[in-house]
């Protein structure tokens, strides 16, 4: 379940990691979508300003070849022949007409004085009119001129690479990038490519990031339910585990109900034998005979000799083992083990009228070491623990006669 839960963790810090870096790069696209609208609105107003002045430009364009139009109009009306025959011969008329006036009526303030000074008058208007509208004529007719080259000039190659990033100067079929005019096979519009840097390709690009980041985001979402199942699955096993962990505990809490009822009873049994060997005649045997005082004397020097602790001569010592606490676990050993050879020689000859005695007892002792350093460090893993509980006792023996007294 432990295994199950960390890996559950482990894809659920991946899926974090994973979310985190999609967060990251639809923030990047967002933001790069955003820059490329800013110029791609940039590059509208600039076309809609370039717009407005080929639109002026035509409408000047117009204007001008309308003028000229109607100058040229105007300026063969005049050169007209038969006009000009129809005015010469008006002029002839008004000639004749003024000698016949001057034969009647002469002098500068006569009608007919004036309205010769009328007609010159007139005339000089005309004739300075067709020459400024010749000279307007020269003036407009250069000023196209200069249109028409600033007409021709013009181009959007610097606007389509900002669009489709290539110039355009190139056939729809050759442009690796198209333009604006170019169309693919299928009637769509074709503008951008691979390798292209325009505003066109590079928002298609971001657009399709943006659906990837998209789709990415679907498929985290659906790990995320499937990982939110198996936790679901985890949490159904943490609970199993909780109830078997609470029914485990009350059985621990029964066993341990039981083991104090049974540590009672071995008290209380323990109880029962120390109050029998204190009540009877094992008591005498194992202790309260004067003839064993000094066994049990010599016993306790024997100890002190060898291992260098003074134990208490009491029954709780000496029969029941409760030494002095802090001892270090190989001298305890010791001591125990020359504790059990002395009572094993007891009971070998408490019928016996004499006591035993010390030899007799290390006699026991050595024969228990010969036996436990032949067996125990052959086939045991604390042979170390042996041979140095023992090393203690072979240092007392190797010391010069007598160890002690009977």
């Amino acid at each position: 379940m432990n295994k199950l839960v960390n890996k559950i963790r482990t894809e659920v810090a991946l899926l974090s990691f994973n979310l985190h870096n999609g967060e990251k790069k639809m923030n990047d696209t967002t933001a790069k979508d955003r820059k490329q609208n800013r110029r791609l609105d940039n590059l509208l107003l600039d076309v809609t300003q370039v717009n407005k002045t080929v639109y002026l430009l035509k409408s000047q364009i117009e204007a001008i070849a309308v003028r000229l139009l109607v100058a040229c109009l105007n300026l063969s009306r005049i050169q007209d022949p038969e006009s000009y025959s129809s005015i010469l011969k008006s002029y002839l008329e008004s000639t004749a007409a003024e000698r016949i006036a001057n034969g009647s009526v002469s002098g500068p303030g006569s009608p007919v004085f004036q309205s010769r000074q009328t007609r010159l008058e007139t005339e000089k208007h005309l004739k300075d009119k067709l020459d400024a509208y010749r000279k307007n004529m020269t003036a407009q007719k250069s000023s196209l001129k200069e249109l028409q080259k600033k007409v021709q000039d013009l181009n959007v190659n610097h606007i389509n690479v900002k669009i489709c990033g290539a110039p355009g100067d190139q056939p729809c079929d050759q442009a690796p990038c198209g333009g604006a005019n170019c169309r693919d096979d299928e009637g769509q519009r074709k503008c951008g490519g691979e390798g292209c840097n325009g505003a066109v390709p590079i928002s298609t690009k971001a657009l399709k990031n943006a659906q990837n980041a998209t789709i990415a985001l679907e498929n985290m979402a659906n790990q995320l339910n499937d990982i939110s199942q198996k936790i679901q699955e985890v949490q159904g096993i943490a609970q199993e585990a909780k109830a078997q962990s609470e029914l485990t505990l009350n059985k621990a809490e029964d066993a341990k109900r039981r083991m104090e009822d049974s540590t009672d009873k071995l008290r209380q049994f323990i109880k029962k034998i120390k109050d029998f060997l204190t009540a009877g005649s094992m008591i005498h045997v194992w202790w309260t005979c004067p003839a064993l005082q000094p066994y049990w004397s010599a016993l306790t020097n024997l100890i002190q000799a060898s291992t260098g602790i003074r134990i208490p001569q009491t029954p709780d010592c000496l029969l029941l083992h409760n030494y002095p606490p802090k001892l270090p676990k190989t001298t305890k050993y010791l001591i125990y083990q020359i504790n059990i050879a002395a009572l094993t020689l007891i009971s070998r000859s408490w019928k016996k009228a004499e006591a035993p005695t010390m030899p007799q007892c290390i006699q026991i002792i050595n024969t228990t070491k010969l036996y436990e350093l032949a067996s125990r460090t052959a086939f045991s893993t604390r042979a170390t623990f042996w041979k140095t509980a023992w090393q203690t006792w072979e240092i007392y023996e190797a010391k010069p006669p007598p160890h002690h007294s009977t």
